[in-house]
């Protein structure tokens, strides 16, 4: 069962779980969080076959099932086994046994499928297997295993090459590497030899309080929050080099403190072994394993090719395509999963409108709502229309001080500078595809605002602003000596021009990157549903404020909203 299947069981059949069997453990990984859907689905795309017998979907998860912490408890303890030399999946943590997800072979039944090479069998379950036999079957004799079950398409060579050579994890230079558990080739989407450990992008994460990336797994180089946590660092040229020599250092005398080296027949100090390793590590910072350079990799001899080199040249001649730089950002943040409400929600904020400034909330909404309404699009993918406002962006984006931002306007006097944003919701059964029908939503709103023959939005817009904002509309007639269908087409060629060339969806936004304080939690109130700051988890707070820890004292929850006088 490959992960377009699960993927196709999440959205058709409402398959939430992937529940594997490992030695005489089962671990369930909820396919509606990104982080186990991220590991689950990278152990089954690499085909990581050593420890794990087979897996299965299923839209409950059992009792006796442990859950994503067990399984990292259950990794670790394997590395911890396998560095002291014993197999690795013959002991099981103590604190499993007591857990309700180990199943001795006495509990499992005779019908318990043995681990030989005999069996060929490529057995996947799906729930109904399991309800159609639970009524005269004993919980741990469940139909999956009656029969060996193994990885999807599993190739026996390549599982015997991997188990020769584990490759070197690329975060082992950040001091955070579980030794002898293998890891999984980088997934970025243009290719990369490295090698990698989700847990220790995970645990990378955590610690430096940033998003995990996703639920793909990275090296340092593609981890997308990697390269922005580097260039804030204020000493990363020197430091970061230096730190991660050192902790490579201290993890090399932390597993060589167990053993006696001898050179001239006297045992070395710690501080010989530390001192050595940090020489090594001076001029390499990490090695590397042959598996890191794929020298049989037959696609290497495209390099050999003098056409390489010329077709390189000219494609070089050529330049590369560069990003409009007219397109319109939309700035993304969330998800916020409220768990009282079984809703899933996403703050969108449109970036700088430019020439189009005049398109405010009250005309976005009525005028996206008609649009969609007439594309026959879902009610639930409308709804959303109804949470458009305008908000005063903040004096220094992510800054402490929550004031609005003040600029001079023409004539002297001093304004505030505006945005547009709405809330986007869907259900948390449905988060898994909530980000692709926001592409759709937003794709039809760059294509409806687009010049067209009939029924121009510049009218319409104008006709808008003489009900509700007629300010702007005396301002833009002036500045048009009073020509109704000048402005009309002005305003025509301005939204155009705004939104023609598309937009880039900038997603992990951080709400204070725009926001106040007050609108910040306006939107938490009465878009989202939650009714205090002991409802919003830290790592939703973290959306709400870059740079959040724990130690930060959050805004008051009945904050009132800045005056335009107070200034």
């Amino acid at each position: 069962m490959s992960v377009a299947n699960i993927e196709k069981l999440m959205t058709s059949d409402q398959f939430n779980y992937v529940i594997i069997q490992a030695s005489d453990c089962y671990f369930g990984f909820d396919l509606m969080d990104v982080v186990e859907r991220g590991c689950i689905f990278a152990l089954i795309h690499t085909k990581d076959t050593e420890g794990i017998i087979g897996w299965m979907v299923s839209k409950i998860l059992p009792d006796w099932v442990g859950g994503y912490s067990d399984w990292l408890s259950y990794e670790k303890q394997v590395a911890n086994d396998s560095s002291a030399n014993l197999n690795k999946f013959s002991q099981i943590p103590v604190s499993m046994k007591g857990s309700g997800h180990y199943k001795s072979d006495d509990d499992k039944g005779s019908s318990m499928a043995k681990n030989s090479s005999n069996s060929d069998s490529d057995a996947c379950f799906t729930d109904d297997d399991y309800v159609k036999n639970q009524k005269n079957v004993h919980v741990a004799s469940r139909p999956f295993t009656k029969k060996k079950i193994i990885l999807d398409s599993s190739d026996e060579d390549d599982q015997s090459d991997s188990e020769s050579v584990i490759p070197t994890c690329d975060w082992a230079c950040e001091g955070r590497c579980i030794p002898n558990l293998k890891p999984i080739k980088c997934q970025y989407s243009g290719g990369c030899n490295k090698f990698v450990h989700h847990t220790c992008t995970i645990e990378w994460a955590s610690e430096n309080n940033v998003d995990e990336g996703g639920i793909s797994t990275f090296c340092r180089e593609h981890h997308p929050e990697f390269q922005h946590y580097l260039a804030r660092s204020s000493k990363v040229k020197v430091d970061h080099s230096i730190k991660s020599q050192t902790r490579t250092a201290k993890n090399t005398v932390k597993e060589s403190k167990f053993c006696e080296e001898k050179k001239g027949g006297e045992k070395k100090s710690v501080t010989q072994l530390a001192q050595e390793s940090m020489m090594h590590h001076s001029n390499t910072l990490c090695l590397k394993s042959p598996a890191d350079f794929d020298d049989n990799d037959q696609n290497m001899d495209i390099f050999k090719a003098k056409s390489f080199t010329e077709s390189l040249t000219q494609n070089l001649k050529a330049g590369p395509l560069k990003k409009n730089p007219r397109t319109l950002d939309i700035y993304l943040s969330g998800p916020f999963r409220n768990e009282n409400s079984g809703i899933v929600h996403w703050s969108v904020v449109y970036g700088n409108l430019s020439d189009a400034w005049m398109l405010k909330a009250s005309f976005m909404s009525a005028y996206i709502r008609t649009i969609l309404t007439s594309l026959q699009f879902k009610s639930e993918d409308i709804c959303h229309t109804e949470s458009y406002y305008d908000f005063n962006i903040r004096t220094v984006e992510f800054g402490e001080a929550s004031k609005w931002k003040r600029t001079k306007k023409p004539g002297g006097k001093t304004g505030t500078v505006s945005r547009v944003s709405f809330v986007y919701s869907c259900k948390l059964s449905d988060e898994g595809v909530g980000l692709k029908r926001l592409r759709r939503i937003l794709d039809k709103v760059m294509w409806a605002m687009k010049a067209r023959i009939h029924n121009p939005i510049g009218p319409i817009l104008f006709n808008h602003c003489e009900r509700e904002e007629e300010g702007i509309l005396n301002y833009l007639m002036e500045k048009n000596h009073n020509d109704e269908e000048a402005t009309k087409e002005k305003m025509t060629a301005a939204v155009d021009s705004t939104f023609k060339h598309g937009y880039n969806l900038k997603v992990h936004s951080k709400l204070n990157q725009f926001m106040v304080d007050y609108d910040i939690i306006r939107i938490l109130k009465n878009n989202m549903g939650y009714s205090s700051w002991a409802e919003v988890s830290d790592t939703e707070r973290a959306i709400c404020f870059k740079n959040y820890s724990r130690n930060k004292v959050l805004p008051d929850w009945n904050i009132e909203e800045e005056t335009y006088n107070s200034y």
